[in-house]
Parts: structure tokens; sequence; C-alpha cells
């Protein structure tokens, strides 16, 4: 569960199995779906979620998060490569780009860079 967000600081706060964690939104590079759960992966760093992909992708979007497959929101900020069909994000790691949504990623990434 998602218990708090604070704008100011950028931080979220996630509730799994009556654990928080802690996370700076803009230290997210994506979001995994896992079945029912979600993985929020940062560079050194996963965070299990109880929440379906599309809730978490209608909290993320308005931070610049964009859904790019059916099981994955990337953070276009954290993007070094688009190709036709996989993300490259800095630190190195791969996401899959669905069809559907090649275009909706490549128009955030150009806007951000």
């Amino acid at each position: 569960m998602i218990t708090g967000m604070s704008e100011q600081n950028e931080i979220v706060s996630f509730v799994y199995k009556q654990y928080e964690r802690l996370v700076n939104i803009s230290d997210i590079e994506y979001i995994e779906a896992d079945g029912w759960l979600c993985r929020i992966c940062t560079y050194d760093r996963e965070i299990i979620c109880a929440k379906r992909l599309k809730h978490l992708q209608s909290i993320f979007e308005k931070y610049g998060f964009v859904r790019c497959h059916k099981g994955y929101i990337v953070n276009p900020a954290k993007t070094a490569k688009i190709t036709s069909a996989k993300i490259i994000l800095k630190s190195g790691k791969t996401i899959p780009l669905g069809r559907t949504y090649k275009n909706i990623v490549r128009r955030e990434f150009e806007r951000i860079v």
C-alpha cells in the first residue's frame, strides 16, 4: 500500500507486509509488474508493492513516468537510448518496448532531452 507522498521532497512511501519503504521518486528507474505485485526498481534496490501497474501508472504519470510495455513503466529521465524493441537505461539495464507504446515513449524522451 502507498501510505504517503511528499511533493516537496518527492518521496513516496510503500508498505508491504508491515514494512515501510521510502524512496525518492527521482531515484526510480522503472516499475515492473509481477502478477498482483509490482517491483519499484532503482539503481541499487527493488521495493515490492502490492498494487497493480495501472494504479501506479496513474500516480507516477504526473512525475513524467511513461508506460512502455504492458508490464513496465519507465522514468524517461533515466533513459539513455531507445531502439526499436527496447529501452536502455543509463544504468545499463534494458526494458522491453511494446509496439503500442513506442510513439509515446519517443515523444517523452525527446521532451526530456
